[in-house]
């Protein structure tokens, strides 16, 4: 006896049983349901044979899927989070069962990452609201508090002192405990400071005698013959090279400064004035191509009010609606809650929440 979804086995509107009056068909075969679980970082589809040679892919297991949002008309590939509402049964979302029609929470980045580079408004921000009140005696803002007396007794009443406990005083032994520490410090500094000057002494006297070496192959015996004559002329050429300043000639002459070189040479003070976006860190400059089009953008751009407050307020989720079966096609895609139907369902997990 197979599972089947014929009408003889169900019962009438009024609850009377219907009278069986034949065997079950193959096209009324029904299977045990998928069960499909979300699990993080795990995907397992398998391919069950149907009726007529088709295929259903039946997910096990899924960590993610293809959502869209409707009012911005885009499709992103998303993770879920977590099982949060189901309207049929709670067990459902206890054990993190992935059905048609349940409410999912979702990673909110790529739709996130997708409305900076369309709009350059970058979501999850929250407003600095700045704090209104009157200037202090040092500049500082007061922000007035509510007190339960009169507000005359609250304007003449006077600071209180904040009186700092005083440590107590060190017994004889501590400060003996003290000094020593002391000590140890000033022999350890002492110590490195001699090192230090003992690696520059050493330095010094390498350097003087590479030059004392280099002094005494110059002043070397005079080398007899042409070959010896010619080789001292090729040195004599490059060592006035190298010594030369950089502003003379090799006859020994002043150049004159060239044009093309003072044009190309900018005071270092000058600082270049760059476009940069609200958001965006000072390092990256923004095309002006692109800021056109974001200004452009900017003014037909409407953003839902509880999807902002959901995209500042959700810690990176969102909350969607899956509207694919993942028993029959393998996979959990769906779109993203907005307007009424986000509030509606809002509602619902705030009552959730007080029980």
């Amino acid at each position: 006896m197979g599972i089947s979804r014929a009408r003889l086995f169900k019962q009438k509107h009024t609850g009377a049983k219907i009278h069986i009056h034949r065997k079950k068909r193959k096209y009324e075969l029904g299977r045990p349901p998928a069960m499909t679980k979300l699990t993080p970082g795990e995907f397992r589809v398998h391919n069950v044979r149907c009726r007529g040679g088709r295929i259903k892919r039946r997910a096990l297991r899924l960590d993610g899927g293809i959502f869209s949002w409707g009012s911005e008309t885009i499709a992103r590939k998303t993770r879920i989070l977590d099982v949060v509402y189901n309207s049929t049964n709670n067990e459902l979302v206890r054990t993190k069962t992935l059905v048609k029609g349940c409410i999912v929470s979702i990673d909110c980045t790529p739709f996130r990452n997708w409305y900076y580079k369309h709009y350059g408004v970058t979501l999850c921000k929250r407003p600095v609201h700045k704090l209104k009140g009157r200037k202090g005696a040092h500049g500082k803002k007061v922000v007035k508090k509510s007190t339960g007396g009169s507000s005359k007794a609250s304007s003449t009443a006077k600071p209180k002192k904040v009186v700092k406990a005083k440590k107590p005083k060190a017994s004889s032994e501590k400060k003996e405990e003290a000094k020593e520490e002391k000590k140890g410090k000033k022999e350890k500094k002492e110590k490195k400071e001699k090192k230090a000057e003992k690696k520059t002494e050493k330095k010094t006297s390498e350097k003087d005698s590479a030059k004392k070496g280099a002094d005494k192959k110059g002043s070397g015996k005079k080398s007899s013959g042409k070959k010896g004559s010619a080789k001292k002329r090729h040195r004599h050429a490059l060592d006035s090279v190298k010594h030369r300043p950089a502003n003379t000639s090799r006859t020994g002459k002043l150049k004159k400064p060239s044009k093309k070189s003072d044009s190309k040479q900018k005071p270092s003070n000058e600082k270049k004035v760059r476009k940069y976006s609200k958001g965006s860190k000072p390092h990256k400059p923004i095309p002006n191509r692109r800021a056109r089009a974001w200004k452009t953008r900017g003014k037909s751009r409407v953003l839902d009010r509880a999807l902002r407050n959901a995209f500042r307020a959700g810690g990176g989720r969102l909350l969607a609606r899956i509207a694919s079966s993942p028993g029959q096609v393998g996979r959990a895609d769906g779109y993203i809650l907005e307007g009424k139907e986000l509030e509606f369902y809002q509602r619902k997990l705030d009552k959730k929440r007080k029980k």
